[in-house]
């Protein structure tokens, strides 16, 4: 009797086994085109797990990694920008702190603050937009409170 829950347990184990974070290898059902962009980002990242964002029109997607950490806020947060029709690097960048996100279909949003706001900085002082179309920042940033 111990053997055949054993062997029950063993089997529901291996059968529920899914994988929850994309790896190198985790796209075998995936188009070619988003294999190829997800292996570029890999390889222009050199990291294990990578977390993808296409934008609105699927022409661009935000690759981004932050390592397990068992102090909040000590790991950098890595990222790219990927042109998904060529895999051709649009821009690429490590924060110690703060976040990167589309906020339109061809911009995103790079926060990147320093531990203690200085003086009377407010976030929106850290805060930059990039145009990954024209592969160019945008000039000085409103950030709504």
């Amino acid at each position: 009797m111990k053997y055949f829950i054993l062997l029950i347990i063993l089997a529901t184990v291996s059968g529920c086994n899914k994988q929850v974070a994309s790896g190198p290898d985790s796209s075998k059902n995936s188009t070619s085109t988003e294999l190829t962009y997800k292996q570029k980002a890999y390889e222009i990242m050199d990291i294990p797990q990578v977390v993808f964002k296409e934008n609105e029109t699927k022409e661009y997607v935000l690759a981004t990694y932050k390592a397990d950490e068992t102090v909040p806020n000590t790991k950098p947060l890595q990222y790219a920008v990927l042109k998904i029709s060529d895999n051709s690097l649009i821009k690429k960048g490590v924060l110690p702190q703060g976040s990167v996100k589309w906020i339109d279909s061809y911009i995103i949003e790079i926060v990147s603050p320093p531990g203690m706001l200085e003086g009377n900085k407010t976030i929106a002082d850290y805060t930059t937009q990039f145009d990954v179309k024209s592969g160019k920042p945008i000039s000085k940033v409103k950030v709504k409170n």
